[in-house]
């Protein structure tokens, strides 16, 4: 277990591997990275977010928390963007695991039940793994908005609802209902 964390000795000495308005992110080990927030409000919602779906595959396993700072479980893998960049399509397996992903966001109560393409890791061994979940109990959405627009502008949108619809036909009509 990490103990008394020493955010500046983590910055100066450890891989920053993101960042954003919320944040940065170093990875510690191969297997643990920490997120080091600006603002101590985002760091006690994403713990709550990330402590409520510990059952979940879907999301990263979290090993500590402090008042501004989460240590979880680095993701080995590529962004969903890469992904399709680097495969030139989605394939069905990742277009259902994405689905489950979205179906596991309301079983488990997000309001915001949604995620960017950059949010979204296919693992090596094609799994898929959902970060950044600040807003997940604090902004409401009826349809995955950014995860469409995403898909949209690369051209892989309709794909994706085509393949969707096969096996959650339910889900995806609910999606044209609040997305026409």
């Amino acid at each position: 277990m990490w103990t008394k964390i020493n955010i500046k000795e983590i910055e100066t000495k450890s891989e920053l591997i993101g960042y954003g308005s919320q944040g940065k992110v170093y990875k510690l080990s191969p297997d643990r990275c920490i997120k080091i927030y600006l603002k101590e409000k985002h760091a006690k919602m994403e713990a709550k977010v990330l402590r409520s779906a510990a059952s979940s595959r879907f999301f990263p396993k979290i090993y500590e928390t402090g008042p501004n700072y989460i240590v979880m479980e680095y993701i080995e893998g590529k962004t969903l963007s890469n992904y399709i960049e680097k495969e030139g399509k989605l394939s069905k397996q990742i277009i259902k695991e994405i689905v489950m992903m979205l179906k596991e966001m309301e079983r488990l109560n997000f309001t915001r039940v949604d995620a960017r393409l950059r949010h979204i890791f296919i693992t090596n061994g094609n799994e898929i793994k959902v970060i950044d979940h600040v807003n997940s109990f604090k902004i409401s959405s009826m349809y995955p908005k950014h995860l469409f627009r995403g898909l949209k502008k690369l051209g892989h949108l309709q794909f994706f609802l085509e393949e969707a619809d096969k096996f959650e036909p339910e889900l995806c009509m609910r999606w044209r209902k609040v997305n026409s």
